[in-house]
Order: C-alpha cells, then sequence, then structure tokens
C-alpha cells in the first residue's frame, strides 16, 4: 500500500466513528427526552387519578354524612359539588407537587 491509500483509510475510519459516536449521542439525548416525556405523562394520569379517587370519596363521605345526621343536607350543598368537580375537572384541584408544577400552564 502506498501512503495515499492509508491516509485516505484514515481519515474514512475517524470520520466513520465521529458519525458512529454522534449518532450514539442523539440516541442517547432523544432516548432521555422519551423517557422523562413517558414520567410526565404518569404523574399526570396519576394526579389526575387522584383527583378523581378524592372526589369519589367525597361523595360517598357525604352520603355517609346525610345518612348520620338523619337526613340533614347541609353538608351536602358544598360537598356534593366540590366532589363532582374534582371527578370531572380536566384542571388540577387540589394542591400537590404536580399543581404547581402545572400552574403555569393552566392559569
Amino acid at each position: 500500500m502506498n501512503c495515499a491509500t492509508d491516509i485516505s483509510q484514515y481519515h474514512y475510519d475517524v470520520g466513520f466513528q465521529d458519525g458512529y459516536m454522534a449518532c450514539k449521542e442523539e440516541y442517547a439525548e432523544r432516548a432521555k427526552k422519551k423517557r422523562e416525556q413517558r414520567i410526565k405523562e404518569r404523574e399526570k394520569v396519576l394526579y389526575f387519578l387522584k383527583q378523581k379517587a378524592l372526589g369519589v370519596f367525597v361523595l360517598i363521605f357525604t352520603a355517609i354524612s346525610i345518612w348520620l345526621l338523619d337526613g340533614d343536607a347541609t353538608i351536602g350543598a358544598v360537598m356534593i359539588p366540590l366532589g363532582i368537580m374534582l371527578i370531572f375537572s380536566k384542571k388540577p384541584i387540589i394542591y400537590g407537587k404536580y399543581y404547581w408544577e402545572m400552574e403555569d400552564e393552566y392559569t
């Protein structure tokens, strides 16, 4: 082999390695972003699941309270709309970590 061929092969190998490493770094970056997005989505789903469960609990608590108070439904004036709002709202209502992170997005 002559010197020109060795240099060309060397540049080819270096270019190939640089391209491979750039692709590998780009893949790692995309995977990290995708993982972070999945974690955010999971946090959102869990937050709203907790909110809906709390709404159901409020409604059950209201029904039990009315029964224990012999039909006095005064507590229902506040608790029933609150429970329904917690169940059907698409906005975060209860305070928590997710609420403070998303506060700017929803306001």
